[in-house]
């Protein structure tokens, strides 16, 4: 889609796609330091999303191990391989029962909707008693890189993990004569703020002390420090948001749809 965008508007280009589902920034950037250098690419974008930045100081990944890249007098390694082999799958059990739904339908579908589409008045509604009201579910802890009150030792090692990296693979890049781009790829809480509410109230979070802008603030400053330039998605994303064409993410999903892409 990138090429065909690109060309249409008198830039034609060759885009190799080396994302991985479940790399963070350190796999990328091993990756890129051992594989990439025979592409002889012009540029360069590694695109950073927030849970990308817990997993740069961790050695696994959703239960799984995954390698764990360090710098060490200025290269990046894998400090924990080879690992070890994942355990068997469990043999499935079969679907969970379901839970039998009581009422209306008409009525779940409708408070379902109105949650996810307008929570501020469903909490109204919660107060009034017209609705159930709903439990927060506990904080990821990838969220936790967007809280601006207090210190969290283990948040604050991994950005200092990532900016490490993140300065690695830079010279790595500049040294095989490309451009090195730093993408901030917003969640959708950046984009919309009616998805911010919603964050807050899913989680019942202290809104003063949670900053949807802070992981984006925090990669324009590591790039500015580490030779990057840096690209942010967030004002074209807002601009794409309208009562007509709806938002650039998937309703029940955090990733983009057609449009967010294009």
């Amino acid at each position: 889609r990138l090429e065909a965008l690109a060309t249409e508007s008198g830039c034609p280009v060759d885009v190799v796609n080396a994302g991985v589902h479940g790399y963070s920034t350190d796999q990328e950037a091993l990756w890129y330091e051992r594989e990439a250098g025979p592409l002889g690419a012009d540029v360069v974008v590694i695109a950073a999303y927030y849970n990308d930045l817990l997993h740069n100081a961790r050695d696994r990944y959703s239960g799984s191990p995954k390698p764990r890249g360090e710098v060490r007098e200025g290269v990046l390694s894998p400090i924990n391989t080879p690992l070890p082999q994942p355990a068997p799958p469990k043999a499935p059990s079969g679907p969970a029962p379901r839970r039998p739904i009581e009422g209306s339908a008409l009525k779940a579908l409708i408070v379902e909707r109105l949650f996810m589409g307008a929570p501020l008045w469903h909490a109204r509604l919660a107060r009034l008693g017209l609705v159930e009201s709903y439990e927060p579910d506990s904080v990821p802890d990838e969220l936790r890189v967007y809280r601006s009150r207090g210190r969290n030792p283990e948040i604050e090692a991994a950005w200092s993990n990532t900016e490490q990296i993140l300065g690695s693979v830079g010279n790595t890049i500049r040294s095989r004569g490309s451009r090195a781009v730093l993408a901030h790829i917003p969640a959708r809480f950046e984009v919309s703020d009616r998805a911010f509410e919603l964050t807050i109230l899913r989680y019942g979070l202290e809104r003063s002390a949670w900053d949807p802008s802070r992981v984006r603030t925090r990669l324009e400053e590591i790039a500015s420090r580490t030779g990057f330039s840096f690209l942010d998605f967030t004002p074209a994303l807002r601009a794409a948001v309208s009562l007509s064409a709806g938002e650039p993410y998937f309703p029940y999903d955090g990733h983009w749809n057609a449009s967010g892409h294009d």
